[in-house]
């Protein structure tokens, strides 16, 4: 795991281990890294309270399963630039100094029956 954030090298880093990155309502985010046993595997999310940066980390259950899974090609460097060339990356919220955190959204509005 990462002990700065790659972004703004702050160390004011939190975690949680078990977050499911495939089910029923949501995106399959490890297609065949997992099994009918086993059918909502789990990553490590790691969340920069500095920056608000994110990154997902597999289990190493799952990871020992990618070399041989369905659908999964290991990148050459090449070919992983090739074929981002046509994609923009998003850029990151800029950081204003004095602001230490962010506005929340306003609450749903109250449900009646």
């Amino acid at each position: 795991m990462i002990s700065t954030c790659p972004e703004c090298n702050s160390s004011e880093l939190y975690y949680n281990e078990s977050v499911r990155v495939s089910g029923i309502y949501g995106p399959n985010l490890l297609p065949d890294l997992h099994s009918f046993c086993d059918p909502f595997p789990l990553c490590t999310v790691v969340i920069c309270a500095h920056c608000g940066n994110m990154r997902f980390f597999v289990q190493p259950k799952q990871l020992e399963k990618l070399t041989n899974a369905n659908g999964w090609t290991k990148a050459d460097p090449d070919d992983v630039h090739s074929s981002l060339s046509g994609l923009r990356e998003i850029p990151s919220p800029p950081h204003h100094p004095g602001v230490e955190s962010v506005v929340p959204p306003p609450p749903f509005p109250e449900w009646k029956p």
